[in-house]
């Protein structure tokens, strides 16, 4: 592809339209011969540093934010621009002939349930026709076939890259989960957005914002941005008016926006029973009242299943059709993921945020109110190393106030030590039954448990790795509970 086909002719000097690039990168250790290198600036490197590296490697082009950092005449095409990330995003959507023109794209940003909407949205699509590829926390697949996810939003050579495996593969949709990190780091700018979900919004990643007004103003930034420069003649916003933030966002007037929650809203939830087989309740939409069944616990998700409905309104589905068949939804991997065994009830779950631990932990305690059981409710949970620390003491209140007995292990502890992390979750708690070890952890709340009982291991989720300090190894919540419950 040629450079012009990339830049504006403004942004090319003299003699620079016509070179060819074969591929893009913003890696220097993964150039390869006639690539467009991107140096971008980060919080704790600066992609400036490695433009040797990059043309040693073979570049075939540069695209610096600073001329200053180039030294001489490098003998390549070197093209300055006031923001290289945001440059990345557009050529990459070019360089993979703007793949999301033609799919029907739904973007979900919030604290919490991200991948539950997309599983969802998932489902209704395909039960609807609509072949539909999933980008997101736990892995990126389009039917059977899977590639592995290490991002929530991936960068945007890979992100674009993916939407035309997706549409080589045959998919007419893809639901995509978009962080925070995401939107303020431009990675999804160019994705030319259907339908923008909003989720709910909570204290997360406050090592990389500064203070929650900016999280908040990250996540607004897929309707007043990305949803914005779409080029989709329609588009919608499904907005979480639960949440009080949902009730701030500011959306463009092109936008139709779809409320989802109690009272007069577009899709309102009248009302909703679990057990621990599932929900059921009613909806009311366009005046009516319907009927739903529906195969995941936790009161928390029946706002889920109101915004991927939401979603499937915007694509014109039939509402009635869209509940029938929930019952054959097979549930998403490691949230609120139901691990039975003698007699005990086990769940895993992806909780890793005070407020997410406190929906959890309340759905299953008002499953045991409403069915009179007189069983105990067992969390086991830690928090992740190099992540926000003002969240550890939180998440213990939290576990401690609403489960019967805690225990607190380590979580995916990186580079810190995980008893100094453990020590920050309990403070000058005395009482709390702290045990390092995860699996020994997991141990201990089985054989705590008795016949009846309830057990949470709250943290990972999906994940089969845990992340030390020198090495990743393969652990997995779901398996070791199931192990020792079987």
């Amino acid at each position: 592809m040629r450079l012009s086909e990339l830049f504006d002719s403004k942004e090319l000097s003299e003699n620079m339209s016509d070179v060819v690039i074969g591929g893009l990168a913003f890696d220097s250790r993964k150039v390869k011969p006639g690539d467009l290198y991107f140096a971008l600036v980060g919080s704790s490197s600066d992609g400036h540093d490695f433009l040797e590296m990059a043309i040693s490697s073979g570049a075939g082009a540069l695209v610096v934010q600073d001329r200053k950092n180039v030294r001489g005449d490098l003998g390549i095409p070197v093209i300055e621009v006031s923001n290289s990330r945001l440059l990345l995003a557009k050529a990459s959507n070019l360089f993979f002939g703007r793949p999301t023109e033609n799919l029907f794209c739904v973007g979900i940003t919030g604290t919490n349930g991200k991948t539950t909407v997309s599983y969802i949205v998932e489902f209704l699509l395909n039960k609807a026709g609509y072949n539909c590829g999933v980008m997101g926390t736990i892995d990126h697949h389009l039917g059977n076939e899977k590639w592995e996810s290490s991002l929530t939003t991936p960068d945007p050579v890979s992100l674009f890259s993916r939407f035309k495996d997706f549409q080589k593969k045959g998919a007419r949709a893809v639901a995509m989960e978009i962080s925070s990190h995401a939107l303020k780091q431009s990675r999804a700018d160019f994705v030319s957005l259907d339908v923008g979900v909003f989720t709910n919004l909570s204290r997360d990643h406050l090592d990389y914002h500064s203070n929650m007004e900016e999280y908040f103003d990250a996540k607004e930034m897929l309707f007043t941005r990305v949803l914005r420069k779409s080029s989709k003649a329609k588009k919608f916003a499904i907005v979480n008016t639960e949440d009080p933030h949902g009730r701030e966002l500011q959306i463009p007037n092109d936008v139709q926006v779809i409320r989802v929650g109690r009272g007069e809203v577009e899709i309102s939830i009248e009302y909703v029973k679990s057990d621990f087989l599932g929900l059921s309740g009613q909806f009311k939409y366009l005046n009516h009242l319907f009927d739903f069944q529906f195969p995941m616990i936790g009161t928390f998700n029946v706002t889920n299943l109101a915004q991927a409905l939401g979603v499937g309104v915007a694509k014109g589905l039939d509402f009635q059709g869209m509940l029938d068949g929930l019952a054959q939804f097979a549930g998403v991997p490691g949230r609120l993921q139901a691990i039975p065994g003698r007699g005990k009830f086990g769940f895993v779950d992806y909780a890793h945020t005070p407020d997410a631990l406190k929906n959890v932990l309340e759905s299953l305690n008002q499953i045991r109110i409403e069915s009179k059981s007189c069983s105990r409710l067992i969390t086991v949970f830690g928090c992740g190393g190099d992540r926000d620390q003002g969240k550890r003491p939180l998440m213990f209140e939290v576990a401690n106030r609403l489960s019967d007995f805690v225990i607190v292990t380590s979580d995916n502890p990186r580079s810190e030590d995980p008893e100094k992390i453990i020590g920050e979750i309990v403070g000058e708690n005395q009482s709390a039954v702290c045990e390092t070890d995860r699996r020994k952890a997991i141990e201990l709340a089985v054989s705590e448990a008795k016949e009846g009982d309830v057990i949470l291991i709250a943290g990972k989720g999906h994940e089969d790795y845990q992340i030390l300090r020198d090495k990743t190894i393969g652990f997995s919540d779901a398996e070791v509970l199931k192990e020792l419950l079987d």
